[in-house]
C-alpha cells in the first residue's frame, strides 16, 4: 500500500472466473481461480478476498451467512471462533447478509473475518455471492478498507 492507489477500475476478475463477476482489484493485490471461487492475496500482509457462490443455498442473505457460519463450525475452520455479528444491511437497494468474527490461525496467530452475501446474482440468476476477507488482526483495518471497496464495485455478470 504504502502510497500506491487502492485499486483499479472495476473490472473482470480474472478472466475465465465461473461465477462472472466484476469489480476493483486492490493494488498490490493478486488473483488466482480455484475451481469456482477467485482469491485476492496480498503477501506483504496475509489479506484475502475471496469470492464464490455460497455452497449452501437457504432463503434469504441472512439465513445464508448463518448457514455459513454453522458449516464453518461444523467442519473445524476457525480454531478459537468467536462471533462478533451476524446481520443484514442494505446494499444497493436490495438486502444483504454479513457475518463478522474472529479466530486462531495456527503459525499466524487473531485474524479477523468479514463475510459478505449478496442478493441474488446477475438478472435471470438468484445465485447469490459470498465475499469473504479474511486478515491477521493487525492488518485487518486495512484489509476491511479495500474490501469496502472490491464490494463498494462488486457486480454480477449476466
Amino acid at each position: 500500500w504504502h502510497g500506491t492507489r487502492p485499486s483499479s477500475p472495476a473490472k473482470p476478475v480474472p478472466a475465465g472466473t465461473a461465477p462472472g463477476f466484476m469489480m476493483a482489484v486492490p493494488a498490490g493485490w493478486h488473483a488466482r481461480q480455484q475451481g469456482t471461487t477467485t482469491y485476492l492475496r496480498n503477501a506483504a500482509s496475509g489479506g484475502i478476498i475471496s469470492v464464490s457462490w455460497p455452497p449452501v443455498t437457504v432463503s434469504g442473505p441472512v439465513r445464508e451467512a448463518r448457514a455459513l457460519e454453522r458449516a464453518a463450525l461444523g467442519n473445524g475452520s476457525f480454531a478459537g471462533y468467536r462471533r462478533i455479528a451476524i446481520t443484514p444491511f442494505v446494499l444497493r437497494g436490495k438486502l444483504a447478509g454479513a457475518w463478522r468474527f474472529t479466530y486462531r490461525q495456527p503459525g499466524t496467530g487473531a485474524m479477523d473475518g468479514l463475510v459478505v452475501v449478496t442478493p441474488g446474482g446477475a438478472p435471470g440468476n438468484g445465485q447469490p455471492y459470498e465475499l469473504m476477507a479474511t486478515a491477521p488482526a493487525a492488518y485487518w483495518p486495512h484489509t476491511r478498507t479495500v474490501f469496502g471497496e472490491a464490494l463498494r464495485t462488486f457486480s454480477p455478470r449476466g
